[in-house]
């Protein structure tokens, strides 16, 4: 965002779909000035939400009442479209209740060859590549603003895991296979290549995710 010349101090309305429990939506508030309301279909999850800002409630996006329309200058889906076996309906009802020349964020699993035994567990439908994800925003009121790969250093990771649980059928071992990160000394070590991957080349060719920014031309 800093890249892009966005202004993190001008007050602004944001909704984080698929917020979960919130974390996200918290460390958006305290990097910038904007309200983040939060909407994700697990209750469960939502009663787990500190509060913010904003307002956090149970709920689809294909279903927000009249109220909501054109009502936000910034929209994320953070790890959610994966999830969706038909993300285009999703982007077309961001479209609606985001303003004209809004902005819409967007990060998702990447590279189709690091699908694996634990994106299935994890309920991803598919591994995304930059054309997919262009291909997925035609036909919608979006307009590519930037799209980049990132998490490069975390490639060969992913390759061990998916290595780890190929042929596993537990799914329980599968989740702590694929999601435990081998203790904080090891935790701490991958921080290294990470920094410097955002600090010195923060564009690259390839990564295990994709993040697309989009602006609402409706």
């Amino acid at each position: 965002m800093n890249r892009r010349g966005i202004d993190l101090e001008q007050e602004s309305r944001v909704l984080d779909v698929g917020c979960g429990a919130g974390t996200f939506s918290r460390q958006l508030e305290r990097a910038t000035a904007w309200v983040v309301d939060g909407l994700d279909p697990n209750r469960q999850a939502i009663e787990m939400n500190g509060g913010g800002r904003g307002v956090f409630a149970v709920g689809n996006l294909l279903k927000l009442p009249p109220l909501f329309l054109k009502k936000y200058d910034h929209l994320f889906f953070f790890d959610v479209l994966e999830h969706l076996p038909q993300p285009k309906d999703e982007l077309l009802a961001a479209a609606r209740i985001m303003k004209p020349g809004g902005l819409l964020h967007i990060n998702v699993p990447a590279l189709p060859f690091l699908y694996s035994a634990y994106d299935e567990v994890q309920g991803h439908q598919e591994r995304f590549t930059r054309d997919r994800l262009r291909a997925l925003l035609q036909g919608t009121p979006f307009r590519v603003v930037d799209i980049a790969y990132w998490g490069l250093s975390l490639v060969p990771f992913a390759l061990v895991r998916k290595w780890l649980v190929s042929g596993n059928e537990d799914e329980g071992k599968i989740m702590q296979k694929g999601f435990s990160c081998g203790g904080d000394f090891l935790n701490g070590l991958m921080n290294i290549p990470m920094f410097l991957e955002t600090s010195v080349c923060p564009k690259t060719c390839f990564g295990t995710s994709l993040m697309v920014l989009a602006e609402n031309a409706a």
